[in-house]
């Protein structure tokens, strides 16, 4: 299992991007709101979109599965 965080800042797309606290994107985070411990990015993408509309899953860390 792996601790999710979405940057509560979004980038200039629009997104709140969500990384692992293993990924180099979240040392990069200003402030990073912490979602759980999940086994899978999936469930951490979903809790992160129950805060803001627009969310995206990190490429390296957590990328979304097609169609999701």
């Amino acid at each position: 299992m792996a601790n999710y965080y979405v940057d509560t800042i979004p980038q200039a797309n629009g997104d709140h991007e969500v990384h692992t606290d293993a990924c180099a994107g979240f040392k990069e985070m200003k402030e990073p709101q912490h979602l759980g411990e999940f086994h899978y990015a999936k469930t951490a993408i979903e809790i992160a979109r129950s805060y803001y509309n627009q969310v995206a899953g990190c490429d390296t860390c957590c990328p979304e599965p097609q169609g999701a």
